[in-house]
């Protein structure tokens, strides 16, 4: 049976970086953003679901480092009212690119939201996308 809920992704390039240590990579022809320096980092993506459900989503994600990576998951809607806070592991990835998959935690309605993976310690962590469904 056809899968019926639409993908949508959004790219690295595309979201809100904060913090001195993004740099673009690319690895296996697919470009990214790679954290390459301690301190507090972040990246936004900015999304909108289009009717109400509970979405899936999937980083496309590299840990180049020896440990798995521990950050903060955060989605917030446009008021910044935070819908889900949660601690999010990421586990080694030395080779190639990877998926870790989560979901937005509850209902979200339709509207305009960011997810914001957030630490202070997320050097050797890079992101290709961010995938909803």
């Amino acid at each position: 049976e056809p899968n019926l809920r639409p993908e949508l992704t959004f790219e690295a390039e595309t979201a809100q970086l904060q913090g001195s240590g993004w740099q673009k990579m690319t690895l296996k022809n697919k470009a990214g953003e790679k954290v390459t320096a301690d301190g507090a980092h972040s990246i936004t993506w900015s999304v909108a679901p289009g009717v109400a459900n509970v979405y899936a989503l999937r980083f496309n994600y590299l840990n180049i480092t020896p440990n798995p990576i521990d950050a903060r998951i955060r989605i917030t809607d446009q008021a910044g009212n935070v819908v889900r806070d949660d601690a999010i592991r990421f586990p080694v990835t030395p080779e190639k690119w990877r998926v870790l998959g989560t979901s937005t935690g509850s209902y979200i309605n339709a509207g305009h939201y960011k997810v914001i993976i957030s630490g202070d310690k997320l050097n050797g962590l890079a992101f290709e996308s961010l995938v909803m469904q």
